[in-house]
């Protein structure tokens, strides 16, 4: 899974650029092929901290479940550091 969000990153356009406080941020949409076959659309949210090289990634689902994704929480969000 962890391979599949990173290519994520690199498939699809960035949809947004923000500036914060502690460095940019770019969100990315589109959909995550996962091991068992299923393709839910998410956005996909790459923040590189100030002083650091190595960017951390949050993630959300695009759209509530449904039948085909019906294992997936109502909001999922965690945070990766690659």
């Amino acid at each position: 899974m962890a391979e599949a969000l990173h290519k994520h990153g690199g498939q699809f356009e960035v949809s947004t650029v923000r500036g914060t406080g502690f460095g940019p941020r770019y969100e990315v949409e589109g959909g995550l092929l996962c091991p068992d076959g299923r393709l839910p659309q998410i956005r996909t949210v790459w923040q590189i901290d100030k002083g650091s090289v190595e960017p951390r990634l949050n993630l959300s689902p695009l759209r509530k479940p449904s039948r085909s994704n019906a294992g997936w929480p109502k909001w999922v969000m965690f945070m990766i550091v690659f």
